[in-house]
């Protein structure tokens, strides 16, 4: 796992209940489109029993200058955490890279129990059919996957 410091640089509300927070790309940072990270807040505040960190994609393109993550606004303990911080605050920014199809062995290194979660698959129709597929394969219960098949890509 790869870990590095980013630098909060600014908030701006993108929608109703939805907030984007921008960071100082780090030196040498480089992600692909649709990568995500682990946000973890640097600081003593309070968060709640989510913990002080979480999974955001990031939704900046990988040529643009900061990053930036789109947040919808909850009320849980992190996300008012992160609207109360000062601009320059400081996340521990924290990624893995996977390159390749996804296959059960994949999610087996980042899912510890694959009878927690409900699943939410979209995409093409052949790839939603693979993953669904793979998961049941894994054990998960059809009741936990929710899919929608996206033709014409």
């Amino acid at each position: 796992m790869q870990r590095c410091r980013a630098i909060l640089k600014g908030r701006d509300s993108l929608c109703d209940g939805t907030t984007g927070l921008y960071f100082e790309k780090p030196e040498g940072f480089e992600f692909k489109p649709g990568q995500f990270a682990n946000f973890t807040l640097d600081s003593a505040i309070a968060t709640d029993a989510g913990g002080s960190t979480r999974t955001l994609s990031i939704a900046s393109a990988p040529h643009e200058k900061d990053l930036m993550v789109a947040m919808r606004m909850r009320d849980t303990g992190f996300k008012r955490a992160a609207r109360a911080l000062p601009i320059g605050a400081p996340f521990l920014l924290e990624w893995r890279e996977e390159h390749g199809h996804i296959t059960e062995q994949m999610l087996t290194r980042w899912l510890p129990d694959f009878q927690v979660p409900v699943f939410y698959i979209a995409g093409p129709p052949g790839m939603v059919a693979g993953m669904r597929q793979i998961l049941c394969d894994a054990g998960v219960s059809d009741d936990d996957i929710r899919a929608e098949e996206f033709a014409g890509y």
